[in-house]
């Protein structure tokens, strides 16, 4: 149920902010704070559309996970990191190509998709509705008398 889908949530509301702690960053940082919220909103979205399964749907939900996390935590980036001038190009860069000196941020978001794609349709794949039906066995015919 609903708990279940929870779990993952508070595993990193947990998690995160620990691993921080244990390489010598803050134990909060807005990261964190963005990351719950892409995540709960992911879950949120999922629960609303749980009556509604559907390849194409749970597909383009990865998608938009992807999509949704990709933009608030480059949002997040470009509003916190002084390499980013805080204009309207830097926040292009922010999104697109990534501060000076740096790879381009739109590598991650390419792979991010194929990642979510691939994750989701191996579970699909995995889904017990998905397997063939058991064949019925006949009953053996009674002999003729």
């Amino acid at each position: 149920g609903a708990r279940a889908r929870l779990r993952p949530l508070g595993a990193l509301a947990l998690t995160d902010p620990l691993d921080s702690l244990l390489q010598g960053s803050p134990l909060i940082r807005s990261h964190h704070l963005s990351l719950l919220l892409v995540f709960g909103t992911s879950v949120g979205l999922a629960l609303l559309q749980r009556h509604r399964p559907g390849t194409l749907r749970l597909l383009a939900g990865s998608l938009a996970a992807a999509l949704l996390l990709y933009a608030v935590t480059n949002t997040v980036s470009f509003l916190g990191d002084p390499l980013y001038p805080k204009t309207l190009s830097g926040f292009i860069q922010a999104q697109w190509t990534g501060p000076a000196g740096y790879g381009p941020t739109w590598p991650f978001l390419r792979n991010l998709m194929a990642a979510n794609l691939l994750f989701t349709a191996l579970f699909l794949a995995a889904r017990p509705s998905w397997a063939p039906a058991p064949v019925a066995k006949r009953p053996a015919s009674a002999p003729l008398r």
